[in-house]
């Protein structure tokens, strides 16, 4: 068997605690889940026939996903006591609307569903992006946003940003939400530190979305080079995420920058 997907504290249980979506070979169901399946969810499994649970057909039609032939798949708690059968394409459902629970781990090969206990919950990141902050100090003309931002903190968080070698690096703008590098913008006069709560919460729900376009924030691990305002209604919604600067005054920035990129 397989552990290969997590639910992070999935509410499918009776006691809230991470569930495991489980591939099972079909020469091990007897064996190491039909002894474990009961209940209501046994008879679900058997009433709705094991052919429509099992993967041979599904996987064969959508290759190349998580999905293997001749398997049946599963959600089971952290401590082995509740499982669920499920489709084989159960992440996949349209169901999610593109918001599925499910995060990838490093696929662990378990000889019982008592070893899920010593899972580990860390999920598989695919993408690191940076996203730092826009600053008050802009070249009076159109430019890229490289070089709009001329303040000494912004080209020392870029010069690291680039350091990282990320998949992205985006700027957080007042005015225009999530910002490549590479785009041509005016200057402009917008900062967050003169917005209202609820102004701020708006532009962090857009920059969200923007977000969500450009990757999939739950595989994804955000470095923030940016101010709390900036961060701070964003940090709720990322799961992998660092902070690098955090509770350093403008001074003690730079000076930690300035090490980082030596």
């Amino acid at each position: 068997m397989k552990a290969v997907l997590i639910w992070k504290n999935c509410d499918l249980f009776e006691k809230e605690q991470d569930g495991f979506w489980i591939q099972c070979p079909s020469s091990e169901l007897d064996e190491k889940i039909l002894p474990h399946l009961s209940g209501m969810h046994r008879t679900q499994f058997f009433d709705g026939g094991e052919e429509r649970y099992l993967s041979t057909e599904w996987a064969t039609i959508n290759p190349g996903l998580l999905v293997e032939p001749d398997s049946y798949y599963f959600i089971v708690s952290r401590d082995g006591k509740e499982i669920q059968p499920t489709d084989p394409f159960f992440p996949y459902s349209s169901q999610w609307y593109g918001g599925c629970p499910l995060e990838e781990i490093d696929i662990m090969n378990i000889d019982s569903i008592n070893d899920l206990a010593a899972c580990p919950r860390r999920t598989v990141i695919k993408k690191r992006i940076v996203l730092i902050s826009c600053v008050s100090q802009k070249l009076s003309r159109r430019a890229k946003a490289r070089d709009l931002y001329v303040s000494t903190l912004f080209k020392f968080n870029l010069k690291y940003a680039e350091k990282l070698k990320p998949d992205n690096i985006f700027v957080l703008s007042a005015k225009h939400g999530l910002l490549s590098l590479e785009k041509e913008i005016e200057p402009y006069e917008q900062t967050l530190n003169k917005m209202s709560v609820s102004e701020i919460k708006q532009w962090a729900s857009r920059v969200l979305e923007q977000i969500k376009r450009v990757c999939s924030i739950n595989e994804t691990e955000f470095v923030f080079l940016a101010g709390d305002k900036y961060r701070k209604y964003l940090l709720p919604h990322v799961k992998n995420s660092q902070v690098p600067l955090e509770g350093l005054r403008i001074g003690e920035q730079l000076q930690k920058l300035k090490g980082l990129v030596s």
